[in-house]
C-alpha cells in the first residue's frame, strides 16, 4: 500500500534520481497535454536536420519490428501452401478461418497497449516492479483467454455458418480448423501481454524472436499433422497453429524471463481489480477504434465486388500491394509506442515529443522515394498478380491515388504509435469512429457519383485522412503549459540531458 505522501504526490522519484510515471489520472493528464504541445511545437518546426541523437535508438526498435511486421504475410503463406495441397474448399476454410480467429485476437489489443507503459513505469523503479506488472498481464491472458477459447468453440457453427452462405464444404472444415485453432488463444494473448512488455523495456528483438518460433513451428506441426501419420487434414491445422502460438508465447516468456521483466514466481498471487482496471478502461475504447476501422474496408469491398469481377480482382491486388507498405509503416508506428510511453513513464515529456517528431520526420521521407520507386513501376506492378489486360489497367489507374497520399499515411501511423503511448485510448476510439463515419459518407456518395474503383478506394482513404486531421487538431489544440512561459528563457536541459542517458 502507498503511503500517504506517494499517494498524493503526482510523480514519483527512484532511487537512481528518474521520475516515474504520474501517480493520478490528472497527473496523467497534465502529462499527456505537455508531450502533444512539445510534439506539435516540434512537428510545426519545419527543422528536418539529416541526423539525429535519437536515430540510433530508432533503429534498434525499428528494425526488429519491420522485420516482425514482413512475417507476417510469410506466416499466412506458409499455411497457405500447406493447406493448399488438401483442396480448394479447404483453402477458403482456412481464409475464413484465420480472418475469424485474428478477429477475436484484434479485440484484445489493450493487452498490449495497456501493458506497455505499465512495464515501462515500473520498470524506472526496479525489475522486480516490471515483473510483477507483466505477470498481472500474464494472468489477465490466461484467464481472459481461457474464456475466449470456450465462447469460440461453442459458437463456430453458428458464426461460420452466416459467414460461409450455402457452401456446406468450406463452412464444415472452417468449424474444425477455428475449433482446433482455439486452443491457441490464450497464447495469443500471452503473446500479446509480452510484446507490450517487450516495448515497455525498449526491445523490439523480443516479438521478432517470438514471430519466428511461430513461424518455424507453424511448418514443422503443419508437415506433421496434415501430411505425417496422423493425416488430421484441416483440424491438423488449427491444432498445427494452436502448437505453433504455444511455442511463440514459450519462446517470448523465456526471452522476457532471461532479460529479467518476468519471473514466473510472480505469478503465484492473482492480480485484483486496480490491476485489471486499465485493460478493462482500455477495451471499450479499442474495441470501437479497432470495428471502425474495418467497416470502412468491408463495405469498399462490398461495393468492389458489385462493380464485377474485374474490379474486385483489381481491388484485391491494390489491398495487397498496400499490405506491403504498410508494414513500414507500422514498424515506426510500434517504434513510437515504445518510445512514448518509455520516456512519458520517465516524465521526459520534451524527449517523448523529441522522438515522436523525429519518427514522423523519418517516416515521410522514406515513404516519398518508396512512392516514387512504385509510381515509376506502376505499368509492371500488376503483371506480378495477374495476365489480365482489364484488371492490370484498373490497378494502375487507381494506385497514383494511394501513392499519393501515402505520406499522409505515414505521418498518420506515427501519430497513432504516439497517442497509443500516451494511452489516450479514449480519444482514439472517438477520433476512429468519427472518421469511420465520414468515411462512408464519402464513400457512399463517390460511388453512386462516379460508380467506378477509384471512387471506392477514395472513399475508403478517407478514413486515413480524416483521422491524420484529427490527430494534427489534437497536437495542435493544446494550450501551453502552466508555467512554460517561465521556462522558455531557461537552457533547454531536461532532453539534451537524457538524451545522454
Amino acid at each position: 500500500m502507498s503511503s500517504p505522501v506517494v499517494a498524493a504526490s503526482p510523480r514519483r522519484r527512484s532511487s537512481s534520481g528518474a521520475e516515474s510515471a504520474p501517480t493520478t489520472p490528472a497527473a496523467a493528464a497534465a502529462s499527456r497535454r505537455r508531450f502533444y504541445h512539445d510534439a506539435a511545437t516540434q512537428l510545426g518546426s519545419g527543422s528536418v536536420p539529416l541526423s539525429s541523437p535519437y536515430d540510433f535508438e530508432i533503429s534498434k526498435l525499428f528494425a526488429p519490428a519491420l522485420v516482425a511486421g514482413l512475417l507476417e504475410p510469410v506466416q499466412m503463406t506458409a499455411e497457405s501452401i500447406c493447406v493448399g495441397r488438401l483442396g480448394v474448399p479447404q483453402l477458403g476454410a482456412l481464409g475464413l478461418g484465420t480472418v475469424l480467429f485474428q478477429f477475436a485476437v484484434g479485440f484484445f489489443a489493450p493487452l498490449i497497449i495497456g501493458t506497455t507503459p505499465r512495464v515501462a513505469a515500473a520498470h524506472v523503479e526496479s525489475r522486480h516492479l516490471a515483473s510483477k506488472a507483466t505477470a498481472q498481464g500474464m494472468w489477465v491472458a490466461l484467464l481472459t483467454g481461457a474464456a475466449l477459447q470456450a465462447a469460440v468453440w461453442a459458437k463456430t457453427p453458428d458464426i461460420v455458418a452466416y459467414m460461409s452462405g450455402s457452401d456446406v464444404a468450406v463452412a464444415s472444415f472452417a468449424v474444425l480448423y477455428l475449433r482446433a485453432r482455439s486452443w491457441g488463444l490464450p497464447a495469443a494473448l500471452v503473446m500479446m501481454v509480452a510484446i507490450g512488455a517487450a516495448r515497455g523495456v525498449k526491445d523490439l528483438n523480443i516479438p521478432l524472436l517470438g514471430s519466428l518460433a511461430y513461424l518455424i513451428g507453424l511448418v514443422a506441426f503443419d508437415v506433421l499433422l496434415l501430411f505425417g501419420p496422423p493425416a488430421m487434414g484441416m483440424e491438423g491445422a488449427g491444432y498445427a497453429a494452436s502448437a505453433a502460438q504455444w511455442v511463440g508465447a514459450a519462446t517470448v516468456v523465456a526471452l522476457l524471463a532471461r532479460k529479467q521483466i518476468f519471473d514466473v514466481r510472480d505469478m503465484a498471487s492473482l492480480p485484483g481489480p486496480a490491476d485489471v482496471s486499465p485493460y478493462a478502461r482500455m477495451t471499450a475504447p479499442l474495441a470501437v477504434n479497432n470495428l471502425s476501422a474495418l467497416l470502412p474496408t468491408l463495405v469498399a469491398t462490398s461495393l468492389a465486388t458489385g462493380l464485377g469481377v474485374t474490379h474486385l480482382g483489381a481491388h484485391t491486388i491494390l489491398r495487397q500491394l498496400m499490405g506491403f507498405w504498410l508494414q513500414l509503416f507500422l514498424a515506426f508506428n510500434a517504434t513510437a509506442h515504445s518510445l512514448v510511453a518509455n520516456n512519458l513513464s520517465r516524465r521526459a515529456e520534451g524527449r517523448a515529443a523529441e522522438v515522436l517528431a523525429r519518427l514522423a520526420q523519418l517516416a515521410v521521407a522514406l515513404s516519398i522515394p518508396v512512392a516514387a520507386a512504385l509510381f515509376l513501376g506502376r505499368g509492371l506492378l500488376p503483371d506480378l498478380f495477374t495476365e489480365d489486360v482489364l484488371v492490370r489497367h484498373e490497378v494502375a489507374d487507381v494506385l497514383p491515388l494511394l501513392l499519393l497520399i501515402m505520406p499522409l499515411d505515414a505521418l498518420g501511423t506515427v501519430l497513432e504509435g504516439g497517442i497509443l503511448g500516451a494511452s489516450d485510448t479514449g480519444y482514439l476510439g472517438a477520433r476512429t469512429a468519427a472518421s469511420c463515419g465520414i468515411s462512408l459518407v464519402v464513400l457512399v456518395l463517390s460511388f453512386f457519383l462516379h460508380g467506378s474503383l477509384l471512387s471506392v478506394w477514395i472513399g475508403m482513404k478517407a478514413i486515413n485522412v480524416t483521422a491524420l486531421a484529427l490527430d494534427l487538431a489534437r497536437f495542435l489544440r493544446q494550450p501551453e503549459p502552466e508555467g512554460a512561459a517561465k521556462q522558455a528563457g531557461a537552457p533547454a536541459a531536461p532532453a539534451a540531458k537524457e538524451r545522454q542517458e
